[in-house]
């Protein structure tokens, strides 16, 4: 979740990405084979409302790019985010390794009432009919079990 909510959380996702990566090196040792990815996504009606570094064993250049991730504001000034758009784009990288864990960092849920018992208000959700909550969810949910 790149939405200026989010704007202090960053920089400690950098930081917890080290020590995930320093923690499984030391468990597993060394030769250990450890990639990461990350996908940034923010709600409808930005410009680059995905951002993607793809999976790559290279630590500093994670932190690099989570680093350099901004966040921005939303037009629609609602709680709600489009999560679904940034699963959608973890599932389509190249998961090829044994073991696969992916972290969901947010702070608002995806838009619709699939999704949070919000009371119907335009601050709260201005998308509660939103039809990707059924279909696109579905999609990326399964996906992501197949993995």
């Amino acid at each position: 979740d790149t939405t200026s909510s989010m704007k202090s959380c960053l920089a400690a996702a950098a930081a917890k990405m080290c020590q995930v990566r320093n923690f499984i090196l030391t468990y597993m040792g060394t030769s250990a084979q450890v990639r990461f990815a990350v996908v940034g996504y923010r709600d409808y009606g930005y410009e680059d409302p995905i951002q993607i570094l793809p999976f790559t064993s290279n630590s500093q250049q994670v932190t690099n790019f989570l680093e350099k991730l901004t966040t921005k504001s939303s037009r629609d000034w609602d709680m709600c985010e489009d999560v679904i758009s940034g699963l959608q784009a973890a599932v389509e990288m190249d998961w090829s390794a044994t073991t696969k864990v992916m972290y969901l960092i947010c702070d608002s849920p995806n838009h619709g009432r699939r999704f949070h018992d919000l009371r119907d208000s335009f601050r709260n959700d201005q998308h509660v009919d939103d039809p990707r909550q059924w279909a696109a969810a579905d999609a990326a949910f399964a996906a992501i079990n197949n993995l």
